[in-house]
Order: C-alpha cells, then sequence, then structure tokens
C-alpha cells in the first residue's frame, strides 16, 4: 500500500541521514543599559555581551560497514 511505501521511503532517509554528522551552530547578543545614577558617571552606559558556539552531535564512524549496511537494507526494503 501507500503507506508503507512512504514508511519504508522515510526509514531510508533516516538511515542515510545517520551517514553524516549533525552540526549545530548558535549565535547570541544582549545589551544592558545602565543609568547615569546607578553607575555614578555623568553619561548612561550601554553594555553588550556577545556569544557564539559551535557542536556536534554524537555521531557513529562507520568502520565495519554498519550505518551504510542499514541504509541499504532500508533501500531494498524501499
Amino acid at each position: 500500500s501507500l503507506l508503507n511505501v512512504e514508511k519504508a521511503r522515510a526509514q531510508y532517509q533516516v538511515n542515510r541521514a545517520a551517514l553524516f554528522p549533525t552540526l549545530n551552530a548558535t549565535a547570541d547578543e544582549s545589551a544592558a543599559r545602565t543609568p547615569a545614577s546607578y553607575s555614578g558617571a555623568t553619561s548612561a552606559a550601554t553594555s553588550h555581551q556577545y556569544s557564539v558556539g559551535v557542536g556536534a552531535a554524537s555521531y557513529e564512524l562507520d568502520l565495519f560497514g554498519r550505518v551504510r549496511s542499514l541504509r541499504d537494507q532500508a533501500l531494498q526494503t524501499y
């Protein structure tokens, strides 16, 4: 049935995606303004904080072909 074909195709795509690492990147910026009356200065002060992060989710090196075998099996089922 069409539902089984779609299920097999989805499983193939999941197994194929396991061949590649997943990378994540984030960036953030925040600013704070301190009035002159709080800081004791003659004018207000603005401070900025920046952060950047890059990470990789867990990734399995396919040294013995297990991931490729699962992908090929899913392709055959599809």
